[in-house]
C-alpha cells in the first residue's frame, strides 16, 4: 500500500490492472473463498481444501455446492478437451496430464485476458499494463497476448 501511495494515478491504474490479471485471470482460485489452488492430478470434481462444503470444476472453475452437481458439470464442461473424462484424457501419463491441464487453463485464460484488457483498462493504459504483466504472461505461456 505505500508503495502504491508513492506512484502517481497513471502508476497505480497499471499496477491495480496487473493485480487483478494475476490474481483473478492468472492463479487458479477456488470460486467460492479464493484461496489458491495448487495443480493436481484426479478427478476434475475439485473439493476446496480451504471451504471444505465446496466443489469446483478443474477444467473452468465454475463452483458447485455439492459432489454431484460438480460431477455432473465436469463430465460435460466447454472447458474440458475432447475426449476428457472426470480424470483427464484417458491413456495420458501424469506430465501429458499437466500439460493437458495447463492448455486447458490457457483457452480459459486468454478470453478473459482479452476482455478485461479491451473492457476495463483504459485504451492509453492497455499496453504499459500489458508490458507490467510481461513476465507472468511468459510463465504462463499466454504471451504475446493480441489484445
Amino acid at each position: 500500500m505505500q508503495r502504491l501511495a508513492t506512484l502517481d494515478e497513471q502508476a497505480r491504474k497499471v499496477q491495480v490492472a496487473r493485480k487483478h490479471i494475476i490474481d483473478k485471470i492468472l492463479f487458479l482460485s477456488c470460486p467460492r473463498c479464493g484461496v489458491f489452488v495448487s495443480d493436481w492430478i484426479g478427478c476434475y470434481a475439485v473439493k476446496c481444501d480451504s471451504c471444505p462444503c465446496t466443489f469446483f470444476c478443474g477444467w473452468c472453475l465454475a463452483g458447485f455446492g455439492n459432489s454431484q452437481d460438480a460431477h455432473n458439470h465436469v463430465a460435460q464442461c466447454y472447458n474440458k478437451p475432447p475426449g476428457a473424462d472426470l480424470w483427464g484424457t484417458p491413456g495420458l501419463n501424469d506430465q501429458q496430464k499437466r500439460q493437458e491441464f495447463e492448455e486447458a487453463h490457457r483457452r480459459r485464460q486468454r478470453p478473459l485476458l482479452r476482455t478485461y484488457l479491451n473492457q476495463e483498462v483504459e485504451a492509453d493504459l492497455k499496453a504499459a499494463v500489458v508490458a507490467a504483466c510481461r513476465l507472468e504472461l511468459e510463465v504462463n505461456n499466454l504471451w504475446p497476448i493480441d489484445a
